[in-house]
Formats: C-alpha cells, structure tokens, sequence
C-alpha cells in the first residue's frame, strides 16, 4: 500500500497527464522581417506586423487560463519579443529566483527535441539561460536585453531582443 499510494499512484498520474497532452500540437508563429529599428525603444517598435504567438501553456502542458499576448519579430540580426501578462502588477510574486517567481520561459530549437535553448525572464527583469543537450545542460550566453514595463495597473509587458545567431544551438 504505501508503494502504490506514495509512489506508483503517482508515477501513474504523470504517466495520465504526460500522454494526455502529448499529442497536442505545438505553437508555432513563423516571425516576419521587419526593417532594422533606429534606436532600444522596443514599445516604438511596429509591432502589428509581428506574429501572435498562441497556445501558452503551463509547464505541465496545460494551456494556461491567464491572459497572455505575445509576439515576435525579426531584422534580420536579432529576434524581438513581446509578451504581455495581464496580471496587475500588485499581483506579481518574487519567489527569490527566476523559476519559481512569475515569469515567462521560452524555449528556442531547430527541432522538438533536444538539443534547446531555455530563456527565462521574470518580471524583475532577471534573466535565466540555459541550453538542455542530449547529455546535460549548461549556461547559455543568450546575450539576451530585456525591458520591462509595470507602468499600467493590470499587465505586466516583457520586451527582449536575443541575437539571432545565439538563439538556437548550432
């Protein structure tokens, strides 16, 4: 008994929920060119042109009952994302560190699997890199500039520019 309710149960419900959302489709937005930007002022950038990015998930691969908008945009040298969480920022918690506080985590690859690289931004602008191989991880130097905007009383918006040619490994 303490096997099957301390372990096996759930092992089971992991194994459930694993095989309940992996046949899920992944988001995908495909990030249109737009011309080199004059200057960092990443609110000014056009960001109607940019693709919606749709189907935030929880880590546990749920889709998230939040508010979220995010889109993305490229020049050719970098990549640009804005995510938006309509969260009033009164609401948002820091945990001490980035994955356990209210964040966003990207996860940039050529392929589904490993090996990826994993981006995680919290809303007091820390900044976790991380690229996942076959065997083990490391520090990725992402070389990632994020800015952050609590100014509006219900969101919290994330701005971040990554070099394209940091992105995905290889």
């Amino acid at each position: 008994d303490l096997f099957h309710e301390g372990v096996w149960r759930y092992m089971k419900k992991g194994f459930d929920n694993y095989w309940k959302n992996a046949d899920r489709p992944l988001a995908i937005a495909e990030a249109p060119q737009i011309d080199k930007p004059k200057g960092d002022d990443f609110a000014a950038l056009p960001w109607a042109k940019a693709a919606v990015m749709k189907g935030w998930r929880w880590n546990n691969g749920n889709l998230t009952e939040k508010k979220v908008e995010g889109r993305v945009m490229h020049d050719g040298d970098f990549l640009y994302l804005r995510l938006v969480d309509h969260t009033p920022p009164k609401k948002l918690r820091d945990r001490g560190n980035i994955w356990a506080s209210d964040e966003y985590e990207m996860f940039f690859a050529k392929q589904p699997a490993k090996p990826l690289n994993q981006l995680g931004v919290d809303f007091t602008k820390r900044l976790g890199a991380i690229t996942h191989k076959k065997k083990g991880n490391q520090k990725w130097d992402s070389q990632a500039k994020v800015v952050t905007d609590m100014s509006k009383p219900d969101q919290w918006t994330l701005f971040m520019r990554i070099p394209l040619k940091t992105v995905v490994p290889g």
